[in-house]
């Protein structure tokens, strides 16, 4: 049998009660190990999303359990008011990660438990949490599927990024796993979940014969070309055909495409070696492959040539029928040595690319580059505008967090941010960016800015209450706004650029900020005289700023009050003393 005949290593275990980093590397690493030694390196990336995905599943299913068990019969809550569950759950997460669930997993022994074995004809993945099995979130898999190849078939694709919650269906848990699954060819009964006393135990069964390559590729020029039209359009179009089975295997080649990869008919079986991973992993093994989705189009990969340094860009479509897969292959382009500057991949790449990185780019950046698109416009433009630069910067941020471990800090860290955000969002502010451990944001209106500055406050001192009853460090911060015309515009070098506002109002803006105080909104009389009729004041400072003549003119806010959401809200600063602290 194949993995005892090289005498690999076939099992892991480990038992857990958190996710981290070093447990989703030792599942990496033992797939990485097993495939390349089996010389099936393109399946490693399937094989480790199923593992992965099924564990982070239980180790938030385990959190769930925790939370049932031990805080809600704690509170007395019922289950009918699952609603009222679900926002505390939401809240405990946001605000402490997970740390209490964590604890009361240790304390009380309810551990996730992860296993790989081999028991022929499977390599199987156990893993198991305590609690129920949760039917709603593996019954979900159905509805995303036929989602998802409806979108496709309607080459209605794009509107996957646009549907968060399909996307979280399509890129999480058990749906990823599934979805996984049956790219990889491993049928959807193969995944079991049962329960065992009181844990739920979900199983993979990986059939061995994944694991083999197969080389008895077939030349043959006349690949489904039925008549001579047919070869014209094919000839003139400069396609080529493979024909793949559904584990990846090249069981029938046009001649053509060996030639013009300078590949001798005797040295046919390299040419799976020159196919770089990736096709395999998009195209057969990955969620969006061809065994969902029964067709893919304009995947563009790179293929060397044998004999030479030169390589030729294909377009590649192809379609699943009658259980082999076939495939046209069109040149776009030949490189004869010089940087490759077309992109490689497919539209699902592009999608699933974007879903991951847009979060790390500015909201203002991705609209305005939208626009930019609309209009034919190829760059983002030099603009000047007047708005209101709102700064924020955590107090003694450092001396709060010298004591905590290093997830401690980030933890702390985001729980301080994703306030400020939260609210930042709320009143149209865009952020700019994340200066260490403070912001720096834009918004085109300056009432909003105030107003998100006195709610940001507010929400951290109702937080820092709960902080010191139990014993945590309490999150201060400074902000200051300042308002005028900026340049908007493009920083940096081709390869890592910035749109950003520059002048002399953001660094005015800055120094503002230095100027303020915790539980404070301190802002330039440029803002102030834009606001000064929905706003109060409690205090008026006139300080200097290095490197600028005279002395400026600052306000410290009280109130505003501001139409938001088809109201009219009245925000008033509040203290310690209206908390009783």
């Amino acid at each position: 049998m194949l993995l005892e005949d090289k005498k690999i290593d076939t099992s892991l275990n480990f038992k857990a009660f958190q996710l981290k980093s070093e447990q989703l590397e030792k599942i990496h690493t033992f797939f990485t190990s097993l495939t390349i030694t089996l010389g099936k390196p393109s399946i490693t990336i399937p094989l480790v999303t199923m593992a992965s995905e099924i564990f982070r599943y239980c180790i938030s299913a385990n959190y769930k359990f925790v939370f049932d068990a031990y805080v809600i019969q704690s509170l007395g809550i019922s289950d009918e008011t699952s609603e009222m569950k679900n926002e505390l759950y939401n809240s405990e997460m946001d605000t402490h990660n997970a740390k209490n669930f964590i604890s009361l997993a240790k304390e009380n022994n309810h551990p996730v438990i992860f296993e790989i074995s081999l028991e022929d004809p499977f390599l199987n993945i156990r893993v198991s949490h305590s609690g129920k099995i949760d039917i709603d979130s593996i019954n979900q898999i159905k509805h995303t599927h036929h989602t998802i190849k409806k979108l496709i078939n309607e080459s209605e694709i794009h509107k996957l990024n646009t549907d968060k919650k399909l996307m979280d269906y399509c890129h999480s848990g058990i749906e990823l796993m599934l979805l996984t699954m049956k790219g990889i060819g491993i049928p959807e009964q193969n995944f079991e979940a049962t329960l065992t006393a009181n844990r739920t135990l979900y199983t993979i069964k990986i059939p061995l014969e994944i694991f083999e390559s197969r080389h008895d590729i077939i030349i043959n020029n006349e690949i489904d070309k039925q008549n001579s039209q047919m070869n014209i359009i094919f000839n003139q179009l400069q396609y080529s055909i493979i024909e793949f089975d559904l584990y990846g295997n090249i069981k029938r080649i046009s001649g053509d495409l060996l030639y013009l990869l300078e590949i001798p008919e005797e040295q046919k079986d390299s040419l799976p070696s020159l196919i770089q991973d990736k096709f395999y992993e998009d195209i057969f093994w990955g969620p969006f492959g061809i065994k969902n989705m029964e067709r893919f189009e304009n995947y563009r990969i790179s293929i060397p040539h044998l004999k030479n340094h030169f390589s030729t860009l294909f377009n590649i479509s192809g379609s699943l029928d009658d259980g082999k897969i076939l495939t046209f292959w069109q040149v776009v382009n030949i490189n004869r040595g010089e940087q490759q500057e077309l992109r490689q991949g497919s539209v699902f790449e592009d999608v699933n690319m974007m879903r991951i990185v847009s979060p790390y780019i500015p909201v203002m950046i991705l609209d305005k580059a939208r626009e930019c698109i609309r209009k034919g416009m190829h760059s983002l433009p030099v603009e000047s505008k007047e708005v209101t630069i709102f700064f924020s910067d955590l107090i003694s941020f450092t001396q709060s967090s010298e004591h905590l471990d290093n997830q401690a800090v980030i933890d702390l860290l985001n729980l301080a941010l994703s306030n400020i955000v939260s609210s930042i969002e709320r009143y149209g502010g865009y952020i700019d960016k994340f200066i260490g451990d403070g912001l720096m944001s834009i918004f085109m209106d300056p009432l909003a800015a105030v107003a998100a500055g006195v709610e940001i406050q507010n929400n951290l001192l109702n937080l820092n209450q709960f902080r010191s009853m139990s014993g945590e460090p309490t999150i201060n911060a400074r902000i200051g706004l300042n308002t005028g015309k900026v340049i908007l515009g493009s920083i940096g070098m081709k390869s890592r650029m910035d749109w950003t506002a520059l002048g002399d109002v953001v660094n005015t803006a800055s120094r503002i900020e230095k100027n303020s105080r915790k539980n404070s909104v301190l802002i330039g009389s440029s803002t102030y005289n834009l606001v000064k009729d929905s706003v109060t004041h409690s205090e008026i400072i006139n300080t200097g700023f290095k490197g600028k003549e005279g002395l400026h003119t600052l306000y410290f806010i009280d109130s505003v009050n501001i139409m938001h959401d088809g109201a009219i809200r009245h925000i008033k600063l509040l203290t310690e003393e209206d908390l009783d602290f």
